[in-house]
C-alpha cells in the first residue's frame, strides 16, 4: 500500500512540475545575461519607429567601463546591450561611436529579417568594433 502511495506522491509532483515549466513558456521572456537583457521580439512591421540610445556603461563604484546600446521599438525598448555581442567574455564597447554603429547595424538586420538580430565576428570586424 505504501509503495502506491509514494508513486501516486510522486506522479503529482512531476505533473506540478512540467505544468509549472509549461506556464513559462507562454509569459515573455526576460533574462539577464552578461549584462544584457532580452525580452520576446515583437512582430515587426514597416510602420514601426526604431530608435537607438547610447549610454554609459558604469560599475557599481560608478567608474566607466565602456559604452552599450539600447534599441527601441514603438518607444519600447526591445533591446538592452551591455557588452559587446558574439565575442568571448564580457567587454563593453570602448567608444559611443562604437556602440552607435553595432546597434544601428543591429536595428537594419532587425527590419530586414523581423526578428532580433544575430551578430558575428566578422560583422563586428567590418564595422571597426574588434580590430
Amino acid at each position: 500500500m505504501n509503495i502506491k502511495i509514494n508513486i501516486y506522491i510522486c506522479c503529482i509532483y512531476v505533473a506540478a512540475c512540467l505544468d509549472s515549466c509549461s506556464a513559462d513558456r507562454n509569459k515573455p521572456e526576460e533574462k539577464a545575461q552578461g549584462g544584457s537583457k532580452t525580452v520576446a521580439m515583437p512582430e515587426v512591421k514597416g510602420s514601426q519607429t526604431f530608435f537607438l540610445k547610447t549610454f554609459e556603461v558604469k560599475n557599481e563604484q560608478g567608474a566607466s567601463q565602456g559604452w552599450g546600446y539600447d534599441i527601441y521599438i514603438d518607444s519600447v525598448r526591445t533591446i538592452h546591450q551591455e557588452v559587446i555581442p558574439a565575442i568571448s567574455g564580457v567587454h563593453s564597447f570602448k567608444t559611443e561611436k562604437e556602440a552607435s554603429l553595432t546597434g544601428n547595424y543591429a536595428i537594419s538586420k532587425m527590419k530586414s529579417s523581423g526578428n532580433f538580430p544575430t551578430l558575428t565576428i566578422e560583422e563586428l570586424d567590418s564595422l571597426g568594433v574588434t580590430k
